[in-house]
């Protein structure tokens, strides 16, 4: 008898570990443990947002949506670029999974207003907003000598590079050489120190940034999938190197924060720990969602934000000017005829630059730093496309499909900065806002990016002309992969113009 039911009972969660829901999207099958990993396509393929849709041409996913398992996580894909929007407007899908790679960044909880959702990331994002706004990063207004000097900063890192074989010439590696600045601002606001550029400390912030994106992924790869597999293959899933990033980022920020608590005065707040602080001691208690571990991945969370998002999105405008140096002709003309030689735009200037907009916007669309939203939770049994949705449901959307959707760009795989100037000259201010999110989900930062991308881009282009170095073969155009995406290595020449 106990032989039977013992039977029954294994029988019953083999059932359960093949079963999808009802009406759930088509995908490829589901194992016990392991789900649908095993048939995902192009498993050596690095960019995820081209696995999921070689998974679904393969297994006959013909609307762009596909309901497939990760480890015992329902999964909804979808780069249909109508569906992907409907989600994104939706405040049912607006909740973030309970990733085990997600949390273990932020000591094994839900914090910060990145990862987070619920009652108490409401209450952490909106006060990130009103005192970031208080600072002037969302509208740079107070923050202006300090984006001016970096800017100044980096000029005269380009003109310290090594001599070109052009005369006037700089030889730069285009990656990360803006990171660092961004990063360096946004410092001075959360903490009110900006160092120099060959600072240690702000080398040490980049180097674990950067160490952080680009070994990280934004499905949580098969950490979240898999969380007991780090047990097993601690070195393949990148837990053992993940946890010690995390860990030496955690103790950087700690350190300014107990530097800061040292000296505090409630009467002097400057910054924004100042201002969380103050928070923490008035709002002290058992139900108090502020505590020093939200404070430390708040900060993670808008370093990593700000300065990816700057940094690499200047990193491909190079790339791009190299690539295509009519436009790049066509953006001195207009800076020349507009302000006049040698003068560096200030965002009074926007109206005035249509195009320098136009190659910003067109870089964005083109090779977005996150192809891949942020993943998304279903926080109630819903439907989407006529498909069933269980609570608890992980979306993975394709921002990469609303880029390159052909119903509304023409020809969306080339480089057309003109698809964004209306025919009276006039800037086209589109979709391209969505690498930083839409609704609820909206990045934070996202104004202080786009101002730091006009003036950043405007300045490089007022000093210097860029040309791919002569007799080496063209960078390619393929990305990076990475939590964010960068273009891969290459190197530049920054010719001084006269």
């Amino acid at each position: 008898m106990w032989l039977i039911l013992l039977t029954l009972v294994i029988v019953y969660f083999i059932y359960l570990g093949f079963s999808k829901p009802k009406n759930f999207p088509p995908g490829p099958p589901r194992l016990p443990l392991i789900g649908s990993l095993p048939f995902l396509a192009n498993k050596n393929q690095p960019l995820f947002y081209r696995v999921i849709e070689k998974t679904g041409e393969k297994w006959g996913c013909k609307d762009g949506i596909m309901g497939l398992y990760f480890g015992s996580d329902p999964v909804i894909a979808i780069w249909n670029p109508k569906l992907v929007r409907e989600v994104l407007q939706r405040d049912e899908f607006s909740g973030r999974p309970n990733g085990f790679s997600f949390q273990m960044r932020s000591f094994g909880k839900k914090l910060g207003v990145f990862f987070s959702d619920g009652p108490a990331w409401a209450e952490q994002r909106r006060f990130t907003l009103r005192h970031l706004r208080d600072l002037g990063l969302l509208g740079l207004n107070k923050v202006q000598h300090h984006v001016q000097a970096e800017i100044v900063a980096l000029l005269q890192n380009i003109r310290e590079h090594p001599e070109g074989p052009l005369k006037g010439s700089r030889i730069i590696q285009a990656n990360g050489i803006f990171t660092m600045h961004i990063v360096n601002i946004l410092w001075a606001l959360m903490s009110g120190k900006r160092y120099s550029i060959d600072d240690a400390h702000l080398k040490k912030l980049f180097n674990l940034l950067t160490r952080t994106f680009r070994s990280g992924q934004v499905s949580g790869g098969l950490l979240n999938a898999l969380p007991w597999i780090r047990f097993i293959f601690p070195n393949v899933t990148q837990y053992r190197d993940n946890m010690e990033t995390w860990t030496s980022l955690q103790a950087f920020i700690k350190e300014t924060i107990d530097e800061h608590k040292a000296v505090f005065n409630k009467n002097d707040v400057n910054d924004f720990i100042d201002a969380y602080l103050l928070e923490m001691e008035s709002k002290s208690g058992e139900d108090s969602s502020y505590c020093e571990e939200e404070l430390i991945i708040i900060c993670m969370d808008i370093f990593g934000a700000g300065s990816e998002s700057v940094g690499n999105t200047l990193s491909f405008a190079l790339l791009y000017l190299g690539l295509y140096p009519d436009v790049q002709a066509r953006l001195w003309e207009e800076m020349k005829k507009e302000l006049g030689a040698g003068c560096c735009p200030c965002l009074e200037d926007r109206n005035r630059l249509p195009y320098l907009e136009a190659v910003l916007q067109e870089v964005m669309r083109i090779n977005p730093i996150a192809p891949l939203a942020v993943p998304h939770r279903a926080t109630e049994d819903t439907t989407i496309a006529e498909y069933n949705v269980p609570k608890n449901t992980w979306f993975n959307l394709s921002l990469w499909a609303i880029a390159h959707d052909p119903d509304k760009w023409n020809k969306p795989y080339e480089f057309r900065p003109e698809r964004f100037i209306d025919e009276n000259g006039q800037i086209i201010r589109d979709e391209v806002s969505l690498n930083f999110g839409y609704g609820k989900r909206l990045c934070i930062g996202v104004s202080f990016a786009k101002n730091c991308l006009f003036l950043f881009f405007g300045a490089l282009i007022a000093n210097f002309e860029f040309r791919f170095v002569p007799g080496e073969p063209l960078p390619s155009t393929v990305s990076l992969p990475g939590f964010t995406t960068s273009p891969q290595p290459f190197d530049i020449l920054a010719i001084e113009r006269k």
